[in-house]
């Protein structure tokens, strides 16, 4: 089922704690299509869980998926979508769009391996909605990132055996 949840500070949803830094006015909790939050137009509200390693830590292998709305671009050089950090010097999950030379490029970390998605002009996330996802396997370390429904790149060699740290906080909507 869906509930929609107003002005709180924290909430508990599967034997999860999510905190706000501010109370959302727009934030929906679905055991069927996730979390959705400043659907009213605002970007005043992000979501950090306050033990992420409960659902992502130890994993050898996942997908993340993404959706989001851009009107422009809000300053700085990089707009994250979606990270997991679990204490280490970089992610070990993160799904962004990095604008530092200029041109935007979507970037992708697995178990701190970071780098630009290559081939994909991600100037065309900056204007609407999206939806992003990406893959991962450690067998191989077989990646592969979706825009939109459709594969934009792929590759082998990311965190081959590796395997992601527990004890992290997942943020969304930074």
């Amino acid at each position: 089922g869906t509930d929609t949840v107003t002005n709180v500070e924290h909430l508990q949803f599967a034997d999860q704690t999510f905190s706000f830094n501010s109370a959302p006015t727009d934030l929906t909790v679905s055991s069927d299509t996730g979390v959705t939050m400043n659907t009213d137009g605002g970007n005043n509200a992000y979501l950090f869980t306050t033990d992420g390693g409960s659902i992502v830590g130890g994993l050898s292998a996942l997908t993340i998926e993404v959706e989001f709305s851009i009107d422009n671009r809000h300053g700085g050089t990089y707009q994250p979508l979606f990270s997991y950090n679990a204490g280490g010097a970089s992610d070990e999950i993160e799904i962004g769009i990095e604008h530092a030379d200029g041109t935007p490029h979507l970037y992708l970390e697995i178990a701190e391996n970071g780098f630009p998605v290559p081939g994909f002009d991600a100037s065309d996330l900056l204007d609407g909605h999206h939806q992003v996802s990406a893959t991962w396997d450690n067998a191989s370390g077989d990646w592969e990132v979706y825009v939109d429904g459709v594969s934009v790149a792929s590759g082998t060699g990311v965190a081959a055996g590796d395997t992601i740290a527990s004890g992290g906080t997942i943020v969304l909507g930074q």
